[in-house]
């Protein structure tokens, strides 16, 4: 099998899936969790042990007012909500209240704040950065084999 022959079909191909997706990219930007752009993380349990389905509880703080909540179930049968940062317009104590007022009121369960803290941006852009060297090195490591190689 001779690639050599083909590789313009080969850079066509690459070239077909690596410039849209660079456009897309640079238009829409990646879609950041809370963890690279700062939000509210709480963890929840439920008095019944059993957990509303999560779309539920999206739509529920939706409802609500509360923008970009993001919900899972965890291994310890709990509900992780991530939310957009919730202190700027109250108090921690007072933005906790209101989620499980919520929550409260739309699955008529008692719940129980296991945790409830905010996350700023600053890991993220460490890690955003730390990502970007390592991709950088990577590819550097990678021309320089390719061009020892051949």
């Amino acid at each position: 099998m001779n690639i050599l022959n083909k590789r313009y079909l080969y850079f066509a191909l690459s070239l077909l899936v690596i410039v849209p997706g660079m456009v897309t990219l640079v238009i829409y930007g990646a879609p950041l969790s809370i963890d690279f752009t700062s939000g509210s993380l709480m963890e929840v349990s439920f008095s019944s042990n059993s957990l509303p389905p999560t779309g539920e509880v999206v739509a529920a703080l939706d409802e609500a007012g509360i923008q970009d909540a993001e919900v899972r179930t965890t291994a310890d049968n709990t509900l992780l909500i991530r939310a957009a940062f919730l202190e700027e317009q109250q108090g921690e104590d007072a933005a906790s209240a209101q989620m499980v007022a919520i929550l409260e009121g739309t699955f008529s369960d008692a719940i129980t704040v296991l945790r409830f803290e905010n996350v700023g941006p600053t890991i993220g852009q460490q890690v955003t950065q730390r990502a970007a060297l390592a991709v950088g090195v990577a590819a550097l490591a990678i021309v320089l084999y390719i061009t020892l190689a051949f």
